[in-house]
């Protein structure tokens, strides 16, 4: 599986307010929803709690290095998607999803900024 690593990390920020910055802007945490697939899996596979957590410390630090500022990526829980279950009757491999959250400490009129480079950070660990 994916490699070892120290994980550890606080994540972002320390609780809401905080805004001590000058100007208008303010920092403010956002969140943004991620959902990574991985094609071509046994049906009915289940990652394992160890292999998740190495997926999500894995992307939380693309994640990071691509923004260059802190993130906390967290999963979302299960899901299935309707066309994996159809797709399983005509081909013996399955998708699997993977959702997650990624929250990112910044200033609030970037966050569409940061979404696009959350997104431009995973597309580039894609098949090509």
């Amino acid at each position: 599986g994916p490699g070892g690593g120290s994980g550890g990390g606080s994540g972002p920020g320390g609780g809401p307010g905080g805004g001590s910055g000058p100007g208008g802007g303010g920092m403010e945490m956002t969140e943004h929803p991620v959902e990574l697939k991985f094609s071509n899996v046994p049906p009915g596979y289940q990652l394992s709690p160890a292999n998740r957590a190495a997926i999500i410390r894995y992307i939380q630090k693309l994640i990071e290095e691509n923004l260059n500022k802190s993130a906390q990526v967290t999963y979302a829980g299960t899901r299935r998607t309707l066309l994996s279950s159809m797709l399983q009757h005509a081909r013996q491999l399955d998708t699997f999803s993977l959702p997650l959250t990624v929250a990112v400490l910044g200033p609030a009129d970037r966050s569409d900024y940061d979404r696009l480079k959350i997104l431009e950070a995973l597309q580039d660990q894609g098949p090509d």
